[in-house]
């Protein structure tokens, strides 16, 4: 099997390139503690990869900008002071990114983190020299699971390989801390045409292998583990613009991947008969509760993806689809597309957004 070399790699800090994970958790407690809150169960999978500010109103509920800004400073002075105790690298990573610098791939990271974390932490490993580019949580709009940190990434790693030699990468990224001064004096803003050669295809070879994706065990696996990031613990936000601003005709609507069934219970609260599909079990179990809890009825089934439009054909005036899309294997994507559109009565259409979950690499792998 022939192996294509990266044209770029883009990595994210926590879990990625240090293990701090322990040091978040703690830091969040003791935030909760400080307002005199007690974190719900599940608090972590509702923090992994969101900025601060915005994490802070999913465990403490809804407060305004101002005082999500400052409880999210709390929050990071408790990391810091915990931080102090050391920070551990992943194993691995620093002699990957070295090999990187050797082969001459370009080099960024892409986090959820304070440009002020993100400087301390690639400090403390050694790692501030061997990075072109770094974007954070205070570049971008969108936090994470939107792709935007990535795209911007991307887009800065395409400008740079086109914008100098080859031989000329090394002295660049040594001065890199010149260069992100000047990017904040520029607002940080990224030329979208410059990030096209790394887009596509060139992106999906450095992914991890999807092999495993198309089975139940592997999502059974990953909920087990608390491997489910992507989750937002809510409707995904461009489910709630759209029915706000354009809602479709009154139907019968099909979810598929619904997980926890966040956006099958938004559906029908709006008044749309909902059936909504997944792999696992025990997650459905989940969906079903809350969605007694929430006083919605939502058909929840568990079925095999790929063959939805064999066993249903024709039977939904519209799919909402979120990220199921492109958690797949690849080369199966035409194959679910095909279901989907099975499915479909005439003249009825899909939604799709695929913003891509944040997937355990070790378990796609394995």
């Amino acid at each position: 099997m022939s192996v294509v070399a990266p044209r770029a790699v883009v990595f994210d800090m926590d879990g990625v390139l240090v293990d701090s994970g322990a040091h978040h958790r703690d830091a969040w407690v003791a935030m909760c503690r400080d307002c005199g809150v007690t974190p719900p169960p599940e608090f972590w999978r509702l923090t992994i990869g969101r900025p601060a500010e915005e994490a802070v109103a999913l465990l403490v509920g809804d407060i305004g900008r101002g005082e999500a800004r400052r409880l999210a400073e709390l929050k990071r002075e408790h990391y810091a002071r915990l931080a102090r105790r050391g920070l551990v690298a992943v194993a691995g990573a620093g002699a990957f990114v070295q090999a990187l610098v050797r082969a001459r791939v370009p080099r960024a990271v892409a986090t959820s983190a304070s440009r002020r974390d993100l400087e301390r932490v690639l400090d403390a490993l050694g790692l501030s020299r061997h990075l072109d580019v770094t974007v954070t949580a205070d570049d971008v709009r969108w936090g994470k699971p939107h792709p935007e940190i990535y795209l911007k990434a991307a887009e800065e790693l395409g400008g740079r390989d086109r914008r100098r030699p080859r031989r000329a990468r090394g002295r660049h990224a040594r001065h890199r801390r010149h260069d992100r001064a000047h990017r904040r004096r520029a607002g940080g803003r990224g030329r979208r045409a410059r990030g096209a050669a790394l887009r596509g295809d060139a992106m999906a070879r450095v992914s991890p292998p999807f092999g495993r994706t198309s089975l139940p065990d592997f999502w059974d696996e990953l909920y087990s583990r608390g491997g489910d990031a992507w989750d937002l613990g809510r409707a995904a936000q461009p489910l709630v613009d759209f029915l706000d601003t354009t809602p479709p005709p009154r139907g019968r609507v099909a979810v598929p991947g619904c997980g926890r069934g966040h956006d099958a219970r938004l559906l029908a609260a709006h008044g749309y008969e909902v059936t909504a599909f997944d792999f696992v079990p025990s997650v459905l179990d989940v969906a079903r509760r809350l969605a007694a809890r929430e006083h919605v009825t939502v058909s929840f089934e568990q079925r095999d993806v790929f063959t939805l439009g064999r066993d249903l054909p024709h039977a939904f005036d519209g799919v909402w689809e979120y990220t199921c899309y492109c958690a797949i294997d690849p080369a199966r994507r035409a194959e679910y597309v095909r279901a989907l559109a099975g499915t479909l009565r005439s003249g009825s259409s899909a939604r799709s957004h695929r913003c891509a979950p944040r997937v355990d690499d070790r378990a796609a792998s394995g």
